[in-house]
């Protein structure tokens, strides 16, 4: 459930690394509770909290438009 980290990136373009909403961790190493070590993937996130604004801002537009249209 939810947006795919990689499917907003595409969306926002080239500037995706310079918006607080989408987030890119590197592949990094690290040791287990055993001492084994391992490698951690690079992963894409969403930072869910960044969105509020630009939503509540997208549902005034649309009611907006119901209105008129409705009137």
């Amino acid at each position: 459930m939810g947006l795919v980290a990689q499917e907003v990136a595409s969306a926002i373009g080239s500037d995706a690394a310079t918006r607080a909403v989408w987030c890119q961790d590197a592949e990094s190493t690290g040791t287990d509770a055993d001492g084994n070590e391992e490698t951690y993937p690079a992963s894409e996130g969403l930072r869910y909290n960044e969105l509020i604004a630009p939503m509540i801002k997208a549902i005034q537009e649309l009611s907006t438009k119901v209105k008129t249209l409705e009137g």
